[in-house]
């Protein structure tokens, strides 16, 4: 009798470990939406067998503002039918900023970063995957930022003037 031979399905994550990595993330939600002023991030890039065509990503802020109000926010808002809006978070420090954006799907050469006095103009593309972002900074910057790229985490300091 022949047996129907099944497709090998390996996507490096099992649907037990999955739920547990939703499960811890909820928990983390719930200690930040007890600490009244907290925020949490989620986000990441897979794929599925080697090919760089079938690959997915996911992205999602959980923050809660002094009035104990919970605000959820996915990555990557549209800012018109091409182009994406990143999610970032800026850091401020004494001498210098710490900008976090989430561009996934881009490679590290397709990143432009212009600094312009106080702004900072972040932008992507790869395919149909195009992100744009002004940041618009307190402080004069001084001198070229310095920046990495990570499993489509783009981390940029910039020093202040």
């Amino acid at each position: 009798m022949d047996e129907k031979k099944k497709p090998n399905l390996d996507y490096g994550v099992s649907l037990g470990g999955l739920l547990k990595g939703f499960g811890d993330f909820i928990e983390q939600i719930a200690q930040v939406v007890d600490e009244e002023d907290g925020e949490i991030h989620k986000s990441g890039e897979f794929t599925i067998g080697e090919s760089e065509l079938q690959r997915g990503m996911y992205g999602v802020s959980v923050s809660v503002n002094r009035g104990g109000v919970p605000e959820i926010r996915k990555f990557g808002k549209k800012i018109s039918s091409e182009v994406r809006e990143p999610l970032i978070d800026i850091i401020e420090e004494k001498d210098a900023y710490h900008i976090v954006a989430e561009i996934p799907g881009v490679r590290e050469s397709e990143i432009s970063i212009l600094v312009e006095d106080k702004q900072v103009t972040l932008s992507a593309g790869h395919g149909e995957r195009v992100y744009s972002k002004i940041v618009e900074l307190e402080h004069t910057i001084t001198g070229d930022p310095s920046w990495t790229y990570n499993n489509g985490i783009l981390e940029i300091t910039l020093e202040k003037a």
